[in-house]
């Protein structure tokens, strides 16, 4: 984004939709955005974003501040997804909530704020492990969910995640798995891991 774009695109939405109050939440509101907005310590409520909004412009333009965890973890954006999703009733006050991609988020919910939460680079991982790493050449093949990647999965809650992606080539060569379903064996490594990580008690170090 150009200097001076993220207020021009505010512009052009308002002349599009109306004058309006604009929240913008996520990388907006980051070092790398329009303003960088400091983190708001967990646990939070929705009540906690809205006291601590940034204002771009007084009544008009707003940030919301993402959310940083005493065990040294961030977020922007997730937490407007989090809290939503609890003030709409789609997930209950008391939950531990998962949101996959790139960077995987699990949250502790507690009385409708999110309490504790943790990061996972599991879609950044296989990315990164598809073109750039020793197993390039294996991981071809589509993702997709059947035995390969159910048996991935299985792996990966209980395995080293190190030892098991570098056995992922090893399968291939010596004709324990298809190059085929390799990437999805993989993926589901990555997914096992991840979720065999989450299992841990509110506030767990």
């Amino acid at each position: 984004m150009p200097s001076g774009g993220f207020g021009a695109e505010v512009d052009a939405i308002r002349s599009r939709l109306g004058d309006f109050p604009v929240v913008l939440a996520g990388m907006v509101g980051s070092a790398r955005g329009w303003v960088n907005v400091p983190y708001l310590s967990a646990p939070a409520g929705i009540d906690d974003l809205a006291a601590n909004l940034h204002w771009v412009e007084a009544g008009k333009t707003a940030i919301v501040p993402g959310l940083a965890d005493v065990a040294g973890d961030v977020m922007r954006g997730e937490e407007v997804q989090l809290l939503g999703a609890v003030a709409a009733g789609l997930a209950p006050s008391d939950s531990l909530l998962c949101q996959p991609g790139t960077h995987c988020k699990w949250a502790h919910m507690k009385d409708g704020k999110i309490a504790t939460f943790s990061t996972a680079m599991t879609g950044e991982l296989f990315s990164l492990l598809r073109d750039h790493s020793l197993l390039a050449d294996f991981l071809t093949g589509d993702v997709r969910d059947g035995v390969a990647f159910r048996d991935g999965v299985a792996a990966g809650l209980r395995g080293s995640l190190a030892t098991l992606l570098f056995r992922v080539r090893a399968a291939a060569l010596l004709g324990g798995r298809s190059v085929e379903d390799s990437a999805a064996y993989a993926s589901g490594v990555l997914i096992g891991h991840d979720v065999g990580g989450a299992r841990i008690a509110p506030g767990a170090k």
